[in-house]
C-alpha cells in the first residue's frame, strides 16, 4: 500500500504542478496579450499625432490659401481703380488742352523737337541753328582736320626719303 500512496501522492502533485502550470502560461498569455494590445494602442497614438500635426499645417494653409486670394482680389481692384484714375486724369487733360490735329509721327516729333532746341545761347541772345548745316560744317571741319593731319605725314614722310636719297647720294660719290 506504500507504493499506492505514493503513487497516489505523485499523482497529485503532478496534477498541483501542471494545474499551476496552466494556470501560469494562460496568465502569461493573456499579459502578452495585454502587452500587445498596449502596444498597438501606442502605435496608434503616434500616428494619430502626426494626423493632428497634418492637418493643423492644412488648417493653417487653407487660411493662407483665403488670405493670399483676399489680397489678390484687392491688388487687382487697386489697380483697376488706378487706371480708371490715370484714365479721368487724361481725359481732363484733353478737353483743357485738345490735341490739334491727328497725332504725329515719331520722326516728326522728333524733328520739331530738334528744330525747337536747336539754338545756340551766348550771353542772353538766342541764335537759330538750322541742325542739318550744323551737323554738315562740323563734318567738313573734322575732314578738313585729318586731311591736314595726312598731308602733315606724307609731306614728312617725303622729307625724310629725301634725306635718305642725298644721304645715299652722297655715300656713293
Amino acid at each position: 500500500m506504500e507504493n499506492e500512496d505514493k503513487a497516489s501522492n505523485t499523482d497529485t502533485h503532478c496534477k498541483s504542478t501542471c494545474s499551476r502550470i496552466s494556470k501560469h502560461s494562460s496568465t502569461s498569455s493573456a499579459a502578452l496579450k495585454a502587452q500587445a494590445k498596449a502596444e498597438a494602442a501606442r502605435a496608434l497614438l503616434a500616428y494619430s499625432k502626426k494626423d493632428a500635426a497634418i492637418l493643423k499645417q492644412k488648417t493653417e494653409l487653407e487660411a493662407n490659401l483665403h488670405i493670399f486670394s483676399s489680397q489678390k482680389a484687392v491688388a487687382a481692384a487697386e489697380a483697376e481703380v488706378a487706371v480708371y484714375e490715370e484714365e479721368e486724369a487724361l481725359s481732363k487733360i484733353e478737353q483743357d488742352h485738345p490735341l490739334v490735329g491727328p497725332p504725329t509721327s515719331p520722326k516728326q516729333r522728333t524733328t520739331e523737337y530738334v528744330q525747337k532746341h536747336s539754338y545756340i545761347c551766348s550771353e542772353g541772345f538766342k541764335l537759330q541753328v538750322d541742325p542739318l548745316a550744323f551737323h554738315k560744317a562740323a563734318r567738313e571741319q573734322c575732314e578738313k582736320a585729318t586731311n591736314a593731319e595726312i598731308d602733315l605725314n606724307s609731306s614728312h614722310s617725303a622729307g625724310k626719303a629725301k634725306v635718305k636719297v642725298e644721304h645715299l647720294a652722297q655715300k656713293n660719290e
